[in-house]
């Protein structure tokens, strides 16, 4: 009889641990679930091929160092443009599948995020081999902008 007082014994710790660790930690939990809630709600706001753009729009941050953009556009004849403050940044950014990511603290990076509100704007593109000489070549598939603001 020894066997079946154990087993109960343990799911009752268990169940003790569940209460309290819920008792103690709901209100950070209730915090990052409604954080999370409040990213899903931007994220659908945005277009089929974006993921999540980072700041996010209209977010105050005080220490943006990158702007970050998740996107579907992988195909071979799809690309991203991103445009900062009227500035095109897209060749000081790093492109790689389903990322571009543009470093503020690149020594040769054209624009500064100072304190203040910023503007961003993505281009969707369809590419072809011709365009990586020639812009013109570019067709803009749609575009998607968002603000911020750096305190």
């Amino acid at each position: 009889m020894r066997s079946s007082t154990a087993p109960r014994r343990l799911l009752t710790a268990c169940a003790a641990v569940a209460l309290l660790a819920t008792g103690c930690f709901g209100d950070g939990a209730d915090a990052i679930k409604a954080e999370a809630e409040a990213d899903a709600e931007v994220d659908r706001d945005l277009p089929e091929w974006l993921v999540r753009v980072f700041p996010a729009p209209g977010q105050e941050t005080t220490a943006t160092r990158a702007i970050q953009v998740r996107h579907n556009a992988v195909a071979p004849d799809e690309g991203i443009r991103l445009i900062l403050d009227g500035v095109d940044v897209t060749t000081y950014a790093t492109n790689g599948r389903g990322l571009l990511e543009y470093d503020v603290d690149q020594t040769a990076s054209p624009v500064e995020l100072k304190p203040g509100m910023h503007r961003a704007a993505l281009e969707y593109l369809r590419v072809s081999p011709e365009s990586e000489f020639d812009p013109e070549q570019r067709e803009v598939l749609d575009t998607y902008t968002w603000e911020f603001e750096v305190s």
